[in-house]
């Protein structure tokens, strides 16, 4: 979002420093030539800003930009309504917040919240231009407003929420100022007694704002303490299978197990087609023994993404217990091939040699896993225990006699 200063910044050059516009003497004259110039620097490192974004997010594998087909122009613009609705009135009425309002699956201009949105934003934007020469300041705040929220507003959407409460911060810093000017120029009345009680009845309005803006803040705080407390709040502000999801794995790796299986099917109720939500409920079901029912759910992750590594492993893990360990190889080796660091499909497949007396392999296997210790999370999603590749290392030295000179020696 702070890719728009340069834009901010002649804004103000506008209003209300009046160095451009009719009142300045024009916007593209020779006077008006530094205040161009002065902004290019910005504009550059807004510019590298805003690429090497776009770089970082696909070399991560973590953009999730929607296309034309997904997210049609109609769509888009009520999105974006929607966001200039839903930032301000967050900001006048911060209730119900939420760590994630989730993208509803099919967005339509004509349904009920967002075409208020959309006759808000219309209303908005008429009021601004009829008060513009009388109320310069609003359409300023308004046009600022817009500006910041560009790149977040949905024009181009990115993630799995629709809008997020943080992107209010940097918006709406213009709708603060102009709060306080207007407190600012009620308290400056002085004289009659008319004048003292605008005075005094604008102290105790701004007085009880600061107030309940403060009850809020801290009963806002107490949401953030666990991640149970923070998605059932994220629930309760919006329905979510994100949350659900997030809670099914919270429970399952606390040994919750039941209330994990209600958490993942009420994902799949709202969301069939969420292949996490599958991976997780698998790998709680395989941690029971429930090993044909995990299958049938790592089946349906994989043919709704195929490239998704987890479910390759876990797949993998599901049918080497189930003594298929040559099927589950090839589960291991499709995980690698998407995601070559993934450490616990290698600590799987030297696990299944060492079983079959393939040790040199399995050492193999077993240092590629230790080459890369961070990456062991022991989840839900992937229905592990812990890492296993020390252990397997030492009995796969034991057993073969023919390679502890060069092992120890590595080691």
């Amino acid at each position: 979002m702070a890719v728009t200063l340069p834009v901010l910044l002649l804004l103000l050059d506008v209003y209300s420093l009046r160095r451009l516009g009719p009142r300045a003497g024009g916007w593209f004259g020779r006077e008006q030539r530094p205040v161009w110039a002065e902004k290019l620097p910005f504009a550059v490192l807004s510019a590298g800003a805003g690429i090497g974004a776009l770089i970082a997010l696909g070399s991560f594998g973590i953009s999730r930009a929607r296309s034309l087909t997904e997210l049609g122009l109609g769509g888009r613009a009520a999105v974006s309504a929607y966001s200039l609705a839903f930032y301000l009135g967050k900001t006048v009425w911060p209730v119900d917040l939420g760590p994630l309002y989730e993208f509803p699956p099919r967005v339509s201009a004509l349904a009920r919240p967002f075409l208020i949105a959309e006759l808000f934003t219309l209303a908005a934007c008429l009021v601004v231009i009829l008060s513009l020469r009388q109320w310069p300041a609003l359409a300023a705040v308004w046009a600022a407003y817009v500006v910041i929220l560009l790149p977040v507003v949905g024009i181009i959407h990115n993630g799995p929420q629709l809008v997020a409460d943080r992107y209010t911060y940097l918006s709406c810093l213009g709708w603060a100022v102009l709060a306080g000017a207007a407190a600012a120029a009620m308290w400056g009345t002085r004289g009659e007694w008319g004048a003292r009680l605008r005075r005094a009845s604008t102290g105790a309005l701004v007085a009880s704002v600061v107030t309940t803006l403060g009850f809020l803040t801290w009963g806002q705080v107490q949401v953030w303490r666990d991640s149970e407390a923070l998605w059932t709040q994220a629930l309760s502000a919006s329905p979510s299978a994100q949350a659900h999801n997030h809670l099914g794995v919270m429970f399952a790796l606390d040994g919750r197990r039941d209330e994990a299986v209600w958490q993942f099917m009420e994902v799949l109720r709202m969301w069939p087609v969420f292949p996490e939500a599958h991976i997780s409920l698998g790998g709680v079901l395989a941690s029971e023994g429930r090993l044909p029912e995990a299958v049938a759910h790592y089946e349906i992750a994989l043919r709704i993404n195929p490239r998704l590594a987890k479910a390759h492993n876990n797949m993998g893990e599901a049918l080497a217990r189930q003594g298929s360990p040559e099927v589950a190889i090839e589960h291991f080796r499709r995980a690698l091939e998407i995601d070559p660091g993934f450490a616990d499909a290698q600590d799987n497949w030297g696990s299944i040699l060492v079983q079959q007396g393939r040790f040199t392999e399995a050492i193999e296997h077993f240092r590629r896993a230790l080459a890369r210790p961070r990456l062991y999370r022991g989840s839900a999603q992937s229905g592990s225990r812990s890492p296993r590749s020390r252990i397997e290392l030492l009995l796969a030295l034991r057993r073969g006699t023919a390679f502890c000179r060069v092992v120890l020696v590595d080691v």
